[in-house]
C-alpha cells in the first residue's frame, strides 16, 4: 500500500513520486517500474475504510532472490513509515 500526501487527476503523475533516496539522489517510481492507468478495464477494486483506493503491486526481476526482495521492501516500508510519523 502506499499512501500519498496529495491527490493526482493524472495517474502518469505517479511515474514521478518518489519512492526512496539513496546518496542523496531521488529514486522514482518511473526508475524501477511503470504506471498504468487500470481504470479502464477494472478488473478488481480497493477500498481502505470503504474508500475506494489506488493499490501498488510489486514483483520481483526474473532472477532476482526472492528473500532479499521481501526483506528489502520491509525495510523500506518501514522507513516510509517512520517518515510519514514525522509529518
Amino acid at each position: 500500500m502506499l499512501r500519498t500526501l496529495g491527490r493526482y487527476t493524472d495517474p502518469r503523475a505517479f511515474e514521478d513520486l518518489v519512492i526512496a533516496n539513496v546518496n542523496g539522489s531521488p529514486i522514482h517510481i518511473r526508475d524501477v517500474g511503470r504506471v498504468e492507468d487500470g481504470t479502464k478495464e477494472q478488473r478488481s477494486i480497493a477500498r481502505l475504510n470503504g474508500v475506494p483506493t489506488v493499490t501498488l503491486e510489486i514483483r520481483r526481476q526474473s532472477g532476482a532472490n526472492t528473500i532479499d526482495v521481501i526483506n528489502g521492501i520491509k525495510r523500506e516500508l518501514r522507513a516510509l513509515q517512520a517518515n510519514s510519523r514525522r509529518t
